[in-house]
């Protein structure tokens, strides 16, 4: 009798599956990326608004389009305001097309206290202390524009 022989074939290995990690590891790359970028954004905002203290606020008052006279207590002109260097609270009547308005002013903030129109959104506006937020009175042809020389704020709009 013959022996047969058995030739015994090799069992194959078992696939080995990848680690979930690894498997994703550029989606986690993008993903961190991400997140730093943004920190970084946010964070470089914070670091130039705390600045915001040492920057120069300007406003200028227009009625009708032309620049206001607003003399102070030597008859000098003041206009634009210097917000910056006002260190106590201080109020200035300016007379509009039809009323009288009464502009607030304290460091680094204007607002229009009171006003005769009719619908008050001026004085609705609130203290203004960020460029490019005009206050408006409509009713008695007045402008107030708020300007800086902070890169913040011209960046920010």
């Amino acid at each position: 009798m013959e022996t047969e022989e058995k030739i015994e074939q090799p069992t194959p290995k078992p696939e080995r599956k990848k680690n979930f990690f690894l498997k994703h590891l550029w989606d986690f790359v993008l993903l961190g990326t991400l997140l730093i970028g943004t920190a970084s954004v946010y964070i470089g905002r914070a670091i130039v608004n705390s600045k915001d203290s040492n920057k120069d606020i300007v406003a200028t008052v227009l009625f009708e389009g032309n620049k206001m006279e607003i003399l102070d207590s030597a008859g000098k002109n003041r206009n634009p305001i210097n917000l910056a260097d006002i260190n106590e609270y201080e109020e200035i009547e300016i007379q509009g097309r039809h009323t009288t308005l009464t502009i607030a002013l304290k460091h680094n903030s204007i607002c229009v206290k009171e006003s005769g129109c009719p619908g008050q959104e001026c004085v609705h506006e609130g203290w203004v202390s960020k460029a490019n937020h005009p206050i408006v009175c409509a009713h008695n042809g007045i402008y107030i524009e708020v300007e800086t020389s902070s890169w913040s704020d011209i960046i920010q709009g």
